[in-house]
């Protein structure tokens, strides 16, 4: 499995451990996996990825399934 391959699914299970954890860190879920995090993060920066997003586009779309929800019961 070449890098970019690791690094792909590593941002991957990231995202989907974000959903169950908004407030988790990369550096630690990376170690983890045994990931470089320096080679993942200039990885990041070639493709425009960014952890900041990531969890603000989760926490956007929480929010609105929660809306969702509560719309839905009443």
């Amino acid at each position: 499995m070449r890098a970019t391959e690791r690094y792909e699914r590593a941002w991957n299970a990231f995202q989907i451990h974000l959903n169950h954890n908004p407030k988790a860190s990369l550096i630690p879920f990376l170690k983890e996996r045994h990931v470089n995090h320096r080679s993942m993060h200039r990885w990041m920066s070639e493709k425009g990825y960014s952890v900041r997003l990531a969890k603000q586009q989760i926490r956007l779309l929480q929010a609105e399934a929660r809306k969702e929800c509560s719309v839905a019961l009443a």
